[in-house]
């Protein structure tokens, strides 16, 4: 009676360490998938990010090529340029920081 005792405990016991390192498994696999999306995330968002910049860019050349006669105009237009380029390069820094955020939690 007492080997089936100690057989049974071995086998809970072992139920139990098996069950511990696939739930640890499971849970590293997790946190890799969260980090990946937040990889994702940042190059996308900052693709996006240097996008626009392009974009702004070309425009506002574009812009000071057809007021090459007007000096004031063309400051006005590259200081608005440049503040919008900044606000977006803002925004796209509490996203990385908060997502980077996000993530570090989920893996506490």
């Amino acid at each position: 009676m007492t080997q089936m005792n100690v057989n049974e405990t071995v086998w809970n016991l072992t139920q139990s360490v098996q069950e511990s390192g696939q739930a640890i498994a499971q849970s590293a696999v997790e946190a890799q998938e969260r980090n990946i999306r937040y990889a994702q995330s940042v190059l996308t968002n900052g693709t996006e990010v240097l996008k626009s910049h392009v974009e702004s860019t070309r425009s506002l050349m574009e812009e000071v090529v057809g007021q090459a006669q007007k000096p004031q105009e063309v400051f006005q237009s590259v200081t608005n340029s440049a503040v919008s380029a900044q606000e977006r390069n803002i925004q796209f820094v509490q996203s990385v920081v908060e997502n980077g955020i996000r993530v570090l939690h989920s893996h506490a």
